[in-house]
């Protein structure tokens, strides 16, 4: 141990730990050498004291997980903090900690600017057209990569849904639709990640056709009304 004042950290200790290591959960142990006192008569501290609502000292040196606070990885993904080790005579030695989270699987997809309305022209001239839409995950890793899949609404294959990259997707029309059977079609689309085990969210996709002009003229049965654009009204003929 170091008699002199503001002792500063001599050695680094590293450790990685998954996020949901439960309370007490030995992390590492730093060690110090008193060679005019037992060892045993050494006190540690963490430093600043606001580590110590994740991880505590033992009188052994052993670091462990507190009981106060969870390792939060998404908003933190390192822990830095000092251990001092300090006898009787208040002559003391730091050590420098990193503590790395790991991440496990615990965030579910979130889609990206819900909710979806998708609005597409009906016969010939909606064929191709499409929806693009994205997900957002929390982990890292696998655990973040998303795919997407049709799971309700797409029956008779009018619709094909194509993963892309940066967890996107896209939707487009396959056949041609028909306003007149069917004005709407709710789609509802999941959102899978490559976690073990998966985890998983669904939003619908609501889309609604565009009338098409697809009647000649002549297909009309004039005898049964007539417009009168001068009055605005409208009589039999």
């Amino acid at each position: 141990l170091d008699c002199s004042s503001g002792a500063t950290a001599e050695y680094l200790y590293s450790q990685r730990i998954f996020k949901n290591c439960v309370p007490n959960t030995t992390i590492l142990t730093v060690s110090a050498r008193d060679e005019d006192y037992s060892d045993r008569n050494l006190q540690y501290f963490i430093t600043p004291a606001e580590a110590t609502r994740l991880v505590n000292v033992l009188p052994d040196g052993r670091i462990v997980k507190s009981d106060v606070e969870q390792f939060d990885r998404e908003s933190n993904e390192k822990i830095n903090f000092t251990v001092q080790a300090t006898d009787h005579a208040n002559c003391s030695s730091v050590v420098d900690v990193d503590i790395v989270i790991l991440d496990i699987n615990d965030n579910s997809p979130e889609f990206v600017n819900t909710p979806y309305l998708w609005n597409v022209s009906e016969g010939p001239t909606g064929l191709g057209q499409s929806f693009r839409f994205a997900a957002h995950d929390k982990d890292t890793g696998e655990n973040e990569r998303v795919m997407f899949r049709i799971i309700h609404g797409n029956a008779d294959q009018s619709f094909s849904l194509t993963n892309l990259e940066n967890n996107t997707a896209i939707i487009m029309v396959k056949n041609e639709l028909d306003r007149e059977s069917k004005a709407t079609v709710l789609l509802l689309v999941e959102a899978r990640d490559r976690g073990v085990p998966s985890l998983f969210s669904a939003t619908p996709v609501l889309t609604t056709f565009y009338f098409y002009y697809s009647l000649s003229p002549s297909s009309f049965t004039t005898s049964l009304f007539c417009l009168l654009f001068g009055s605005g009204k409208i009589k039999r003929a």
